[in-house]
């Protein structure tokens, strides 16, 4: 029943912080526009899709990992290197496009879709 009703789906506050990075997506919105983006991504997480781009996901999530460890406990934007990695996932797994933003190659592109 509760979950039925989309009413009741609402986020805690504990995503408040998010919002500014994240906007309204799937992880923040509530109610029906959760309900909709929902239903929307839904197939693109099918078991069998994502098997067949688990080696492209943790060929970026390596190099990110990489780009972390290479900081050297130094302060650094997590959130720009987390967006450049999933900027190259859905690159090369939707378009097929190897852009290698974590390398810091196609900038213009980079900077046009922020």
């Amino acid at each position: 029943v509760l979950l039925g009703n989309v009413n009741h789906i609402k986020k805690g506050f504990e995503y408040d912080p998010l919002k500014s990075w994240l906007n309204e997506g799937l992880l923040i919105s509530s109610g029906e526009k959760w309900r909709q983006r929902r239903k929307l991504l839904t197939p693109a997480f099918h078991f069998r899709i994502l098997e067949d781009n688990l080696q492209s996901l943790n060929k970026h999530a390596r190099y990110l990992l990489r780009n972390i460890m290479n900081q050297n406990s130094k302060p650094f934007a997590a959130d720009q290197l987390v967006t450049l990695c999933t900027l190259d996932i859905i690159c090369e797994t939707a378009m097929g496009i190897s852009l290698n933003s974590q390398d810091n190659q196609a900038l213009d592109y980079v900077d046009a879709v922020r």
